[in-house]
Formats: structure tokens, C-alpha cells, sequence
């Protein structure tokens, strides 16, 4: 059975998701079938349609849930609006016209499967496949509607669990095993992430600590060097204009020795300042260091266990779908970033990707 290959939920070009039965309000209202100019359909609940746009409810059905999604298509998109009664006799009426060719075919069938009309969807596919049981396609949209191949026979999930004692899980078939070892495999994935987010946290806070440092010993740097030339001034203006007698210049040398503040008051509070702000960040960056160095163990810990958790689930699968984990992860880690946090981010995020379905088949 080909469980890895869809674990992912495929992103949706529609956004909210209701029940299957929340759609009963919408058959209520005037439900609709746009035809857009490039030949595409979608089906929903007509909201608004004017000059300019037609603004629907868009409805489509996928195995387990109904997606739904207010979307607003550009009349000059659209080239008719057909009022949909009865999806039903709407299916019927499209079924009589539609060319027996494999293109048009298919694309009825993914018709009636995205507006729930399963059984019908399943006429259509399940015809494709007999004229090709090699078909890769045709088996491919079997599955999403809902059927299992088992010996010969295509059959709906529900028998084919029932027969062999299976379980659905994370939207997909698994002995009670194999739900085990995924859910181990879910939790580690989930604390990995979690301690790869901590990593990435305690690497930017020292960075945040180096670049505050730097920044105030740059600050120190600039006033130290106001100071040096305003008095360089000072004494070159005086030098130059001959002020000054010896005996002012010794009670002034006196003066500052018996308090070195009395005319440089401001500068001092300033260098004060900033040599407590260096302090201070200097604490934290000594402290955000140890955590970073601290965490280094754990999350290594972490990278095992999930490492281990995942290859045992994976062990549960056909030998083709684990030679593609294999093979995907050994692709990842040759092109992935040198950085070990993110890196490790992007490889546990690529083992659920969804992979291409082989021949094989539950």
C-alpha cells in the first residue's frame, strides 16, 4: 500500500474546510458550474455576478471532507455560468456528450469525484483502467477516490480494511503496528522541530549578543576619539591665540588632579555608560554561548531518536517506497545547506514529501 507516498496533505488552491454534512446549506442556494474561457470547470454556490466578475462559493469534495472557499473569477475568464439544479442530472447530461477518448474521460471522472459523485467517478476511472491495467493515472485516481486493487478486484477502503484487519490513520491504511510506529514517528518529528527551533533561537540570540557588543565598543571607539580632538583643539586655539599664563595653566592641572571629572564630567558619564552596556552583553552573550554548547547533546539526541523512529516506520513499507525515502533523503543530504540546524530541518521535512507512486499496489 502506498502509504508514504501521500502523507503529506496536498495543498489545497481553495481554503476552508467544513464537515460533509455542512454542505447541505449550500444545496439550498442556487449552486452553479463555471466554465472558465480555457476550458476549466468549478462548481459552487453562486454569490454575485456582474460585468465585471462572477464571486462564488467554490465546493470541492476530496475522500474525507468538503472543501470549501469563497473565490471571485474575472468575467472575462469566465465564458458561461450554468445554473446546477441537480448535480446528478447535470452528470448525466455531461456523460452523453462527452468524447470516449482518454483525455475527456479522465477529466470526467475527476469531475464527478470533486463534486462527490464517487460512484460515478469510479465508472469512469475504473474504465480507463480496464483498457490499460498499466496505467499509472487511471490507478492513481482509483486510489484517490477511495478504492484498494486486491486480488484483481478494485474495492472500496472500507471492505479492504475490513477484510484484512486494517485501520485508517493519518488519513491513510495501516495495520495497528504500523499506526504505532507512525505516531512514535509523528512525536519525534514534532520534538525535532521543536529543538531545531531553539537551536536556530539560541544562534540568532548570539549573533543578536556579537552584533551589541560590537556596536557599543564602536561607540566607545567614536568618543574616545571626540574626546582626543576636541582637546587637541583646545590646545592648538590656545597655543594659538597665546592665552593663558603659567600660573592659570598650574591651577587648572591642579584643579583636574585633585578631580579629574571637574571638565570632563559628561565624556566620563558617557564612556560609563557604554562600558556597562559592553558588560552586560558580554554576561549574555558568555551565557547564550553555554546554552548553545549545552543544547548541542540534546539536540543530537533528538536527531537519533527521530532518525529511528522514522526508519522503523519506513521498514513497514513496500521495498519500492523505501527505496525512494532512500533515495530522497540521500538527494537532500547531498545538496543540503552545510548549516547542521537547518539542514536537519529541511531533511526531516523532505521524508514526508509526497513521492511518486510505483506499480506496486496494496
Amino acid at each position: 500500500m502506498a502509504l508514504l507516498s501521500t502523507f503529506l496533505p496536498r495543498c489545497a488552491l481553495v481554503l476552508g474546510l467544513t464537515a460533509l454534512g455542512a454542505l447541505g446549506s449550500h444545496l439550498l442556494a442556487e449552486n452553479v458550474e463555471v466554465v472558465f474561457t480555457n476550458g476549466e470547470r468549478a462548481y459552487g454556490e453562486l454569490l454575485s455576478q456582474n460585468a465585471g466578475e462572477v464571486d462564488i462559493t467554490r465546493i470541492v469534495y476530496t475522500r474525507s471532507r468538503v472543501i470549501t472557499a469563497q473565490a471571485s473569477y474575472p468575467a472575462t475568464s469566465v465564458s458561461a455560468v450554468i445554473p446546477v439544479p441537480s448535480l446528478i442530472d447535470y452528470y448525466e447530461s455531461r456523460a452523453k456528450s462527452t468524447p470516449d477518448t482518454y483525455a475527456d474521460q479522465y477529466a470526467l471522472a475527476r469531475w464527478c469525484f470533486e463534486r462527490g459523485l464517487q460512484d460515478q467517478a469510479f465508472i469512469h476511472a475504473k474504465a480507463l483502467y480496464d483498457q490499460d491495467p498499466t496505467d499509472d493515472s487511471s490507478k492513481a485516481l482509483l486510489k484517490e477516490i477511495g478504492y484498494v486493487l486486491d486480488d484483481g478486484q478494485w474495492i472500496k477502503e472500507g471492505a479492504y480494511a475490513a477484510k484484512h484487519g486494517l485501520v485508517t490513520f493519518d488519513g491513510h491504511l495501516m495495520t495497528p503496528g504500523q499506526v504505532e510506529l507512525r505516531r512514535t514517528d509523528l512525536k519525534d518529528q514534532l520534538l525535532l522541530n521543536n529543538g531545531i527551533e531553539h537551536s536556530l533561537t539560541l544562534a540568532n540570540a548570539i549573533v543578536n549578543d556579537q552584533r551589541r557588543i560590537k556596536q557599543e565598543q564602536e561607540r566607545m571607539t567614536a568618543l574616545e576619539k571626540e574626546i582626543a580632538d576636541d582637546k587637541a583643539q583646545n590646545q592648538a586655539a590656545n597655543q594659538a591665540a597665546g592665552q593663558g599664563n603659567r600660573t592659570n595653566r598650574q591651577n587648572q592641572a591642579q584643579q583636574q588632579a585633585a578631580d579629574p571629572t571637574t571638565d570632563d564630567s559628561d565624556e566620563v558619564a558617557q564612556k560609563k555608560d557604554i562600558q556597562s552596556a559592553i558588560d552586560s552583553a558580554t554576561k549574555q552573550l558568555a551565557i547564550d554561548q553555554t546554552a548553545q554548547a549545552d543544547f548541542v547533546p540534546v539536540l543530537a539526541k533528538l536527531q537519533s531518536d527521530d532518525a529511528s523512529a522514522h526508519q522503523a516506520f519506513v521498514a513497514t513499507l513496500p521495498q519500492a517506497e523505501q527505496d525512494q525515502d532512500a533515495a530522497r533523503l540521500k538527494a537532500l543530504a547531498k545538496s543540503a545547506a552545510p548549516a547542521p540546524a537547518p539542514a536537519a530541518s529541511e531533511a526531516r521535512a523532505a521524508k514526508h514529501a509526497p513521492a511518486k507512486d510505483d506499480d506496486s499496489d496494496k
